[in-house]
């Protein structure tokens, strides 16, 4: 893994870690070395079996992601790194490893839904996913949003809600 820089949309430049393939970065670490964290683009899908069969990866040359390379796209760069801080106050604060406290992979969506208003948790998949906006209103990506999503995730384990719908913000 791989020290970079993304040029977040809504929080400015931040250090991200990124995974090196062939001649290639992409959004995925091992977050801390114990918490897998990968963000893929949902290519305007929303149902989760469309959303696999149809999502693709986040590439950059030289893991310098810089807004003029990535500008549809840095909603990415906010939801991998608010993951990424998300991860890191569970577990400094409430000592918890991952959504799950046992370490289970943060996996997102970024472009879910293109112009829709959706961000939202969904509880038998176990993703994170996030939208464009619908126009009026900006990507739902910044840190507050991917943090609460992610909160989600952790309500549903520590109420012991294993199965059920989707949360939505």
């Amino acid at each position: 893994y791989v020290s970079g820089t993304a040029a977040t949309l809504y929080s400015g430049s931040q250090s991200i870690i990124t995974d090196f393939v062939g001649s290639q970065y992409r959004l995925y670490e091992m977050h801390n070395t114990i918490t897998p964290l990968h963000v893929r683009n949902a290519n305007g899908y929303y149902y989760y079996d469309d959303i696999q069969t149809n999502a693709t990866e986040f590439w950059d040359s030289d893991n310098n992601w810089q807004a003029t390379e990535h500008n549809g796209n840095r909603q990415a760069l906010d939801a991998y790194w608010g993951l990424g801080k998300s991860i890191d106050y569970w577990r400094d604060v409430h000592a918890r490893n991952s959504f799950d406290d046992y370490g289970q992979a943060v996996k997102a969506y970024v472009h879910v839904s293109i112009n829709d208003m959706v961000a939202f948790y969904d509880v038998t998949y176990h993703t994170f996913n996030f939208g464009d906006g619908n126009g009026q209103y900006s990507p739902l990506t910044a840190l507050d949003v991917v943090s609460h999503e992610f909160g989600h995730g952790v309500t549903q384990y520590t109420c012991n809600l294993r199965t059920g719908t989707t949360f939505e913000a």
